[in-house]
């Protein structure tokens, strides 16, 4: 789940293993979606009300989902990354032309993928 931030954004965070292939990267783990040239993550959005398990009222497990893509993530930004322990992030814009939650696949803000 995203954690709010003082300033209303919402912060996500996961974990993703890589292996370090000759044509790219390769991005594996329990977050990670599409094929191998093209892995993303979802970021889904659910209902206020929504309780996992819950049955009644009939509730969806999602409203929208955004996908977040890894393409343009280096070996040099990994290898940055271990040897740093830090982290790879991206910010994204989460509210869509209707005023709802963004969906399908966004654009990267700021100059893409950082370290930190």
């Amino acid at each position: 789940p995203g954690q709010v931030q003082p300033n209303g954004d919402i912060h996500f965070e996961c974990e993703c293993r890589v292996r370090l292939e000759p044509k790219a990267p390769r991005f594996l783990g329990e977050f990670v979606n599409g094929p191998p040239d093209q892995r993303f993550i979802y970021l889904s959005w659910r209902p206020m009300a929504w309780t996992p398990g819950a049955t009644e009222p009939a509730c969806p497990a999602w409203v929208r989902r955004i996908k977040v893509h890894f393409k343009t993530i280096t070996a040099t930004q990994i290898e940055a990354a271990l040897q740093s322990k830090g982290v790879l992030e991206a910010s994204i814009q989460g509210t869509g032309r209707d005023g709802g939650p963004s969906c399908a696949s966004v654009p990267l803000m700021g100059g893409g993928w950082k370290l930190r």
